[in-house]
């Protein structure tokens, strides 16, 4: 059976919640629009907290194609893809209402752009069809971490292991980066199978949304009966409490 709720649309409840209790609260709509600001700021970082120099990717991002095989290929993300770009990350957003504020849906785009990140759009490469993307979302930490997405259209005919595995080989040998890291939400069966196609070590789990301990606390007593055998196979692999994958991410690392 499946569950009535994933561990996102828990922690955008809970989010919702905090939210809607600082509106009531607040008598000045400029403190509100800045509440509301924060919060989706730290929602989207684009970037990792950096604990050393980051790489700029100055070979990778001026060449026409980075890496390809007799499937697909990776290119440099450019406007002439933005506007399909867009609607993956709209489709798959925490909070795609977000889309709506103004200047918000820039902001999204340019961040993928940013020194330290690097992003390419993959092809199809018979038919030179726009797939999705995949990327590195920050070079400041010994693992950088990897990011995927896929049209619908594109899904599980195995282009998202071909993509990563070009990402971390071609990275492997241009950068001398060889360590990697993915985070694959504990309800998305799909990229879990996904990273232990690729040979992802289970490596623990992190908080998401919600960093909040008490927060955390009170979704899971909230959801507890929402752990099944599947959550309680899963936890054993990661070696954590069954209950903490209702409010935590899982961590995949790769070496190559």
């Amino acid at each position: 059976m499946e569950k009535e709720t994933s561990m996102v649309d828990r922690q955008n409840r809970a989010v919702l919640k905090e939210v809607l209790n600082k509106v009531e609260s607040s008598k000045d709509l400029d403190e509100v629009k800045s509440y509301l600001a924060d919060t989706l700021n730290s929602i989207n970082a684009s970037e990792p907290l950096k604990d050393r120099a980051i790489y700029l990717f100055e070979k990778e991002k001026n060449c026409d194609v980075y890496a390809s095989n007799e499937v697909i290929y990776l290119a440099p993300l450019s406007e002439t893809v933005k506007e399909p770009f867009l609607e993956i990350i709209k489709g798959n957003a925490t909070f795609p209402q977000a889309f709506e504020m103004e200047g918000y849906e820039d902001n999204v785009w340019k961040s993928h752009f940013k020194e330290g990140v690097f992003y390419c759009s993959i092809y199809i490469a018979k038919t030179g069809e726009f797939a999705g993307y995949c990327g590195i979302k920050g070079t400041g930490t010994e693992k950088w971490e990897l990011v995927i997405e896929l049209l619908p259209a594109f899904q599980g005919q195995g282009i998202g292991r071909y993509a990563l595995e070009l990402m971390m080989s071609g990275l492997a040998e241009s950068a001398g980066q060889h360590l990697f890291l993915a985070k694959v939400d504990p309800d998305n069966v799909a990229s879990q199978k996904l990273m232990e196609k690729l040979n992802g070590n289970p490596s623990g789990i992190e908080k998401f949304i919600i960093t909040d301990d008490k927060v955390i606390r009170e979704i899971e007593e909230e959801c507890a009966n929402e752990v099944d055998d599947r959550l309680r196979s899963l936890a054993a692999k990661f070696k954590v409490r069954p209950g903490a994958l209702l409010t935590h991410i899982l961590v995949y690392t790769f070496e190559r």
